[in-house]
């Protein structure tokens, strides 16, 4: 059974004045989760905290004012409730760390420094209570003026659906992935693939973590989708499209697409958050400069504009890599930005995770040592036994 929220009117209007300048904001969003038909418990978590009326006052509107609404989504992986852990742990530690930072002059430090703080108490978590075995993906937005921010780790995804076209944001770590870049495998493929749900970075897994950022330039009537991949591997994107386009209130799309997945057999737990600009802020240098949040993410943001969500969609319909990472296409109009530091994880070092089909090459590691050592004791009894027989 699924857990939905009220819709909630996100602001009257969120006003933030730099002298006599007035910048407005006002976003409407929508979350919903559930189980799905297969798993016994729901290790997506949800960072709608912003729209939920039991926590939105722990925030405040000063805060939201100075330092932009943030959601986020988390889903993961570990077994044991350790994926549980890890999910709501990351997501209630970003919250917490980045509207507390003390300064808010600098947003894009606060972003990333929350971040990062929140990858380490997940990753000292494992360390303490599962030796290791937990992690969780992550994908955020971040709108403050008149842009989103969106960051990632993982294989959750943040997409953007404006004037009737869908285009996927965030750039999947995954192996899957890694191979549609390469031009081993088209989209189609990718998405019948063995091994689709192998990703490459996570948070929990190493002490540091690096993270994507990307940018988008608001318009009105823009349209954010974040979900796990227990709703995108269900429902193909033209499908995500042809309902958005049909349906006008949040909550009946969310509701519809996860129904969708369930008749579809519901193999995974299924989230996702719906964020809709209702009329977008003006920007002024003067937010620029306190927020910091396109430059102190090194400059090297690139702006997704409507020219290059148009090449994602076809770039997609016609089963080609869409989201070129920086390494392949430099100049390309959606770009991610790498800010922390990296921890190496070669694709070809993964293995499969005895609890969940996320799969991370530690995993493989921790179970294969302990299958190891019950092989090499029951040898040595069995060595025992013929000695003394």
């Amino acid at each position: 059974m699924g857990v939905a929220l009220n819709p909630i009117l996100f602001l009257p209007g969120l006003y933030i004045t730099f002298g006599e300048e007035l910048i407005l904001l006002r976003l409407d969003g929508y979350a919903k989760t559930d189980v799905g038909r297969r798993r016994a418990h729901n290790e997506d978590f949800l960072g709608d905290l912003l729209l939920r009326a039991d926590s939105r006052h722990l925030y405040g509107p000063e805060k939201m004012q100075e330092r932009g609404q943030l959601f986020a989504l988390a889903d993961g992986m570990g077994g044991h409730a350790h994926g549980e852990v890890a999910s709501e742990m990351v997501v209630t530690s970003l919250f917490q760390r980045y509207y507390n930072m003390p300064d808010a002059s600098d947003l894009a430090a606060n972003l990333t420094g929350a971040v990062s703080a929140s990858n380490r108490d997940v990753y000292t978590e494992g360390l303490k209570n599962s030796g290791g075995f937990m992690g969780t993906t992550l994908t955020l937005a971040l709108f403050i003026g008149n842009r989103a921010v969106i960051g990632n780790i993982g294989d959750s995804r943040t997409y953007l659906f404006r004037q009737a076209m869908l285009s996927q944001i965030t750039h999947d770590h995954s192996l899957v992935q890694e191979q549609v870049d390469q031009g081993i495998l088209t989209i189609s493929q990718a998405e019948k693939s063995p091994i689709r749900n192998y990703i490459t970075r996570a948070i929990g897994q190493e002490e540091e973590v690096e993270v994507d950022y990307f940018e988008v330039l608001l318009q009105p009537g823009d349209l954010f989708l974040l979900c796990s991949d227990g709703l995108y591997g269900q429902v193909r994107a033209s499908e995500i499209t042809e309902l958005l386009s049909t349906t006008i209130s949040l909550e009946e799309a969310a509701r519809q697409l996860i129904d969708l997945v369930n008749e579809r057999g519901g193999p995974d737990n299924i989230s996702l958050l719906l964020v809709r600009v209702i009329e977008v802020g003006e920007t002024s240098s003067a937010l620029l400069s306190a927020a910091s949040i396109t430059v102190g993410l090194k400059g090297q943001i690139r702006e997704i504009t409507q020219p290059s969500i148009r090449a994602n969609l076809a770039a997609r319909n016609g089963n080609l890599p869409p989201n070129p990472p920086p390494s392949l296409d430099p100049t390309s109009e959606i770009f991610a930005t790498k800010v922390l530091p990296v921890a190496s994880n070669p694709a070809s070092n993964l293995k499969p995770n005895q609890r969940r089909s996320k799969k991370l090459f530690w995993f493989a590691v921790g179970v294969g040592l302990v299958a190891l050592g019950i092989i090499i004791v029951a040898l040595l009894l069995v060595f025992s036994l013929v000695l003394l027989t």
